[in-house]
């Protein structure tokens, strides 16, 4: 039986420490069988050079199998060079062995469990970047991707038991920043009001999503960062010696 755990953005080397053998030491008995889920912002497909090497070799050094959805900070040009590949029911990238792109709208069967998945978010800092080396407009989910979502989890009668995103609900993110006072309130991008329709209409267990770099549980939603949970069952535990979450920014 494999093993589950799902965490926060990883942004290349800045926040992969809470990975590190001290911080999650539950991955000394952990196979490639066994999987961690990071909910966006991966960039270890940026430069395609000497700063990706050095990432994917650190992910290709653990013992277990890392899959992610992409965020908005993904080198998506770089990113759709990939291969894809089918992998336990839904299409992927696979960057290595054990680095795996879970892509968007769709749905894996992980352990028996199903998973969809929907990467992307709109870049609130993205008039501070530049087009095409430090910013993509691929970062939005296009039409067709949603529309092919939502086909899929027709096909699923809109039902599935997890849900793994990098930006939240609107309505989610809203309670939530209020709640912490974290002084950021969406806008309606298109993929949050799509999210807002999903909880409406779709059936599922637990929904874990990032991008927003802090860690907050509120019903049945996670925003993920420095914490790292396992699934036991249809519930979320924390594991590891977490790290205290940093302020949003």
């Amino acid at each position: 039986m494999a093993r589950i755990f799902i965490t926060g953005d990883t942004h290349g080397d800045i926040d992969i420490g809470k990975l590190t053998t001290r911080r999650f030491p539950e991955q000394k008995d952990l196979t490639r069988d066994d999987i961690v889920i990071v909910c966006g912002d991966f960039g270890a497909v940026w430069d395609g050079a000497g700063h990706d090497r050095y990432v994917q070799n650190w992910w290709k050094g653990k013992p277990f199998t890392v899959c992610f959805v992409d965020g908005n900070h993904e080198n998506f040009e770089k990113l759709d060079q990939y291969q894809v590949e089918e992998w336990n029911g839904g299409s992927i990238h696979r960057i290595a062995d054990n680095i795996i792109h879970l892509m968007r709208g769709q749905i894996y069967t992980i352990d028996g469990k199903t998973f969809y998945t929907m990467g992307g978010a709109e870049s609130i800092d993205k008039a501070y970047r530049q087009a095409y080396i430090s910013w993509w407009p691929e970062e939005i989910p296009s039409y067709a991707e949603m529309a092919a979502g939502f086909n899929n989890l027709e096909a699923y009668s809109d039902k599935v038991d997890f849900i793994i995103t990098h930006e939240g609900p609107q309505s989610v993110v809203t309670h939530m920043t209020r709640k912490i006072n974290a002084g950021y309130t969406p806008s309606g991008y298109s993929v949050n009001e799509m999210f807002d329709a999903m909880i409406r209409s779709v059936e599922f267990k637990r929904w874990f999503f990032g991008h927003h770099h802090f860690d907050e549980i509120a019903g049945r939603f996670t925003c993920c960062y420095q914490k790292i949970y396992e699934l036991v069952g249809d519930e979320a535990r924390l594991v590891g010696n977490s790290i205290a979450p940093l302020a949003w920014s």
